[in-house]
């Protein structure tokens, strides 16, 4: 058995990211650069309401959009989790997608974050990420890095990919839907190691917009098949359930 390497599973996956997210979503904290303090949430986590949140969006949002070439770093130059982090955050801020005067508070947040659990699942991938009042739309940074970045990845591998996102506060089941998407790049061998073996940021989004039709035409047989589902829910569908994540874990 020695030097086997063990491939995490499906369920490894679908059970991490619910622990990788739960520590700020479960217990229904809002956490916010601009708050001094943490707000909880006055609606319990999988009522009702909280549920219709988690239907897929009518349009899917474009990964290649959220991570355009200009924020996009082929090489990182820092090689801790902190580093990276600090990095990819001031791509945003000199791409003038977030404010020069929040990229501290931003940094902090989402380390913070990485504390309650790491985003790095295994296989080389980790997507850091809160939601915040600094923006209005998702912005994100990505960094591949062909020798990789200790991440704390739960199977202790280095990480090649590191999907940096930033979203609303307002718009939750988006960026859960992003967060499901970045995984699933996770559990295809091909496709990670398509965007490592990317020369230049332009090729890396070339391969994102690949991906975006695919998930548009796989949405649009989903909206076919959710026009005739009925259920206090929303779609039987959702990006939640589509994904295999119980409700209960966010």
């Amino acid at each position: 058995m020695e030097g086997r390497r063990i491939q995490p599973s499906n369920e490894f996956w679908s059970s991490s990211l619910g622990t990788a997210l739960s520590g700020v979503f479960q217990t229904g904290v809002v956490v916010d650069p601009l708050v001094t303090r943490h707000v909880p949430s006055s609606r319990p986590v999988g009522s009702a309401a909280d549920m219709q949140e988690f239907r897929r969006p009518t349009i899917p949002i474009c990964l290649a959009e959220v991570f355009p070439p200009e924020a996009i770093v082929i090489g990182l130059q820092q090689h801790t989790k902190a580093g990276v982090v600090a990095e990819l955050v001031h791509r945003l801020v000199e791409n003038e997608r977030i404010a020069a005067s929040v990229e501290q508070s931003l940094i902090e947040l989402i380390l913070a974050r990485e504390k309650m659990g790491s985003t790095a699942l295994g296989n080389g991938l980790a997507f850091p990420n809160c939601r915040s009042s600094v923006t209005e739309s998702f912005v994100g940074a990505l960094g591949i890095d062909s020798d990789g970045v200790p991440f704390d990845a739960l199977d202790k591998s280095l990480v090649h990919s590191v999907f940096l996102l930033i979203g609303p506060l307002t718009s939750r089941a988006e960026h859960f839907d992003i967060l499901g998407r970045i995984t699933s790049i996770g559990r295809h061998k091909a496709v990670r190691l398509q965007l490592i073996g990317c020369g230049s940021a332009e090729n890396v989004n070339r391969t994102l917009q690949e991906l975006d039709r695919d998930n548009v035409a796989i949405a649009e047989k989903m909206e076919e098949c959710d026009s005739t589902t009925h259920s206090p829910y929303g779609s039987k569908r959702s990006s939640v359930h589509n994904k295999g994540f119980p409700p209960h874990a966010f």
